[in-house]
């Protein structure tokens, strides 16, 4: 649960500047978020989603990727409660796609 608290959140934000170790911490989040308690992750959703908006208009094919495989598994954590009203139409639609894509049976593949 600690994961994900507020100040390590920020620490990744201020990541920005290191793509590559961003990169890293999000993969590696995407397969600790079901681990955490829904609470711990809702706590976390305001850097975060922050954070995400960022990644996903960033130059990094790979970086936005990673944040999409994130926003999938929170979607399959908190349901409804993951509300994406600030991010564009276009990043709404592309998370929405891998929604109905993912198999909790079958994980999404990184390439």
């Amino acid at each position: 649960d600690e994961a994900l608290q507020m100040p390590r959140c920020n620490t990744l934000s201020s990541s920005l500047g290191n793509p590559s170790k961003l990169l890293s911490a999000l993969r590696t989040m995407r397969y600790l978020i079901d681990k955490i308690s829904t609470d711990s992750l809702r706590n976390a959703l305001p850097p975060l989603m922050h954070l995400f908006q960022k990644t996903l208009s960033n130059a990094s094919v790979d970086l936005r990727k990673a944040t999409v495989f994130n926003l999938v598994e929170m979607h399959f954590v908190l349901g409804d409660e993951l509300t994406l009203d600030d991010f564009t139409d276009s990043q709404r639609q592309l998370v929405g796609i891998y929604i109905k894509r993912h198999h909790k049976t079958a994980p999404i593949l990184d390439q």
